[in-house]
Formats: structure tokens, C-alpha cells, sequence
């Protein structure tokens, strides 16, 4: 009792193996809800914040070509403020 006959067969194993990871790697990527299903006072937020001026204090003003390589210079322009580093002191 309890021969070969009643063990699965190493294709039915991989086939299950298969088959899970196929079924959780699909329910990972299982579509977003979207901004329809956002609560109406998160998207009057949201919509508030991208309604307001914005600001190119960002870009890069220095940005030179580097002559060697004809691409853009390897030096880094930044800024670091205290909120950017907050936790490092």
C-alpha cells in the first residue's frame, strides 16, 4: 500500500509549481483601482496641489559639454537643503 501509483508525477508537480506561481505573479499585477475609486476629498487634494503655480528653481543652470566626450559635463550641480538630509545629524 502507498506504492508509486499514489505519488503525483514529477510533470503534475511542475505543472502545479507552475500554475501557483503564474496564479500569484497575475495577482500581483492585478489592475489599480484608479483615481475614480479615490475618496472625493483625497482627489479635491490632489487636484488643488496640481492646480498651483509651479517653479523651475530646479533646473540646472551650470550644465555645461564636457569637450573630451561631447556629453554633458560628469560634474554634478545640486542643492542640498536641511529637509533633504533630515536623519543625517
Amino acid at each position: 500500500m502507498g506504492g508509486m501509483a499514489d505519488r503525483p508525477s514529477r510533470r503534475d508537480v511542475l505543472k502545479g509549481t507552475l500554475a501557483a506561481s503564474t496564479a500569484a505573479a497575475l495577482s500581483a499585477c492585478a489592475p489599480h483601482p484608479g483615481p475614480a475609486a479615490a475618496p472625493a476629498a483625497l482627489r479635491d487634494l490632489v487636484n488643488a496641489e496640481n492646480a498651483k503655480p509651479g517653479t523651475r528653481d530646479w533646473l540646472l543652470t551650470h550644465a555645461r559639454v564636457d569637450p573630451k566626450t561631447k556629453y554633458r559635463s560628469p560634474w554634478v550641480e545640486g542643492y542640498v537643503s536641511r529637509t533633504s538630509v533630515r536623519g543625517w545629524d
